[in-house]
């Protein structure tokens, strides 16, 4: 078998292109433009010739594939000339694909070829993804501003495209000289969008920040898009000139409360100790309300686990149980030991069950988000 961890190598075989991309036909011409194929994959088949001057014919190269672009072409002339154009497009659901994966469709000058998947890659990623899960609650700043990321692999590597990687078709420039933007709306009447103030150059981030100006301070539900920008936006403007490039395959969807509604609460289990005996969880609060409120996490005992369930009631455990009043407009922190006289530095545990802990906070009418997620891990 050629293929381990969705990747395919040498030698590639009919069978395993099959299984890697779950595709019914064993025939070459029909996998090599299965649908399934990854496009953000560096290497996978493409519709181009092969050789090239001293390149050998019948097999497409690295040099080629970036000759080529990887397959993956940017449609210029599918831009935007502002950023209420766009969202009409997005509010319609027709919005313009800004990038195009050009299979292969048969013949001398686009052949379909076996060896174009060797070190195809099924579970490459975009290079441009979201933090946020979709519907994490984020806090608009009493001025209204809200900073907002995105990640990116920049440089890509072997199996997956990096931003590097990407260009536009028309100049064949990269994406260095554009500005990098977000953009969020509504399905009504709202949208709020802007860019960087500088172009993403050379030295380019893993992580990409934006603000936005003038963002409504209430509870709402809002669609995000990362954008690419010919000029700098600093909100919409009726003078905008230049060309928007949406990256519609980064969609998520956030919410969005005012400063004076939200708490945040996280949570986080760790073992540390002089003894390394204890297991203990860590909560951490910060109250932007202008009103007090009572933090309370609780959880069943003997929730915690060591090693083999067999020993379980060999040591002591303890059920979380925290009650603490958060004063207005603060922040605060504790822990608390849930578990006592283990070998930890010697034997794993683990969590049962979905939810470790429940929190619950006298915060009627107003909102909260968990930010934290339960983490437990062995000390190094």
């Amino acid at each position: 078998m050629a293929y381990s961890n969705n990747v395919i190598t040498a030698p590639v075989s009919i069978n395993d292109v099959k299984q890697v991309l779950n595709a019914n036909s064993y025939d070459l011409g029909t996998l090599c433009i299965e649908s399934s194929i990854n496009m953000w994959a560096k290497k996978k088949p493409e519709g181009v010739a092969s050789g090239l001057q001293s390149m050998p014919i019948g097999i497409l190269t690295d040099a080629m594939r970036q000759l080529n672009g990887y397959g993956i072409q940017t449609l210029y002339q599918n831009g935007y000339g502002s950023l209420s154009s766009l969202v009409t497009a997005l509010r319609n659901n027709s919005v313009r694909s800004m990038f195009e994966y050009i299979k292969p469709s048969g013949g001398i000058n686009s052949p379909y070829r076996l060896a174009d998947f060797n070190g195809y890659y099924h579970g490459a990623q975009p290079p441009i993804w979201s933090p946020y899960n979709s519907g994490d609650t984020l806090r608009v700043n009493s001025d209204g501003t809200l900073q907002l990321y995105y990640y990116t692999n920049v440089n890509g590597s072997d199996m997956e495209l990096g931003l590097k990687d990407l260009r536009f078709s028309q100049d064949a420039s990269t994406f260095a000289n554009y500005y990098f933007g977000i953009l969020i709306w509504d399905n009504s009447t709202r949208y709020f969008g802007a860019t960087q103030d500088h172009k993403m150059g050379s030295s380019w981030q893993e992580g990409l920040d934006v603000t936005l100006k003038g963002v409504t301070q209430d509870t709402h539900t809002y669609n995000m898009i990362p954008f690419f920008s010919t000029l700098p936006i600093d909100k919409e403007t009726d003078s905008f000139s230049g060309t928007i490039f949406p990256m519609e395959f980064a969609k998520t969807e956030i919410k969005t409360v005012s400063a004076a509604d939200l708490v945040s609460i996280s949570t986080w289990v760790f073992a540390w100790s002089n003894d390394l005996s204890k297991i203990r969880l860590k909560w951490a609060v910060e109250n932007y309300r202008s009103a007090a409120f009572n933090l309370v996490i609780s959880s069943s005992n003997s929730y915690v686990t060591v090693g083999n369930p067999a020993w379980q009631g060999t040591y002591g455990y303890w059920g979380v149980n925290v009650n603490e009043s958060i004063p207005a407009e603060s922040s605060r922190e504790g822990e608390v030991i849930i578990a006592s006289n283990l070998l930890v530095a010697q034997q794993d545990f683990i969590r049962n069950g979905d939810s470790f802990v429940t929190i619950t906070a006298n915060l009627p009418n107003a909102p909260y988000r968990y930010v934290g997620i339960v983490q437990m891990w062995d000390p190094e």
